[in-house]
């Protein structure tokens, strides 16, 4: 899933902001759903980097960045 965001501009805007959170919205809506999960989301930075996030039992959140060219375990 590729979600794109508009250009944020030199000061927050609260309308940018909304837009923002209305495009993660759609995107995850499109691939996630209450019956379905999975074990980690892959999530690629604006450099290109590609991290794992996962989550505990209590709900904490870990992102761990993934060396480029390496299988994911």
């Amino acid at each position: 899933m590729i979600i794109n965001f508009p250009w944020p501009g030199d000061r927050y805007d609260a309308a940018h902001a909304r837009q923002m959170v209305e495009e993660l919205q759609r995107g995850f809506t499109r691939v996630l759903s209450t019956e379905t999960s999975a074990p980690y989301l892959l999530l690629t930075s604006p450099d290109q980097s590609v991290w794992k996030v996962t989550i505990s039992d209590l709900g904490a959140l870990a992102a761990v960045k993934l060396p480029k060219g390496r299988p994911i375990a």
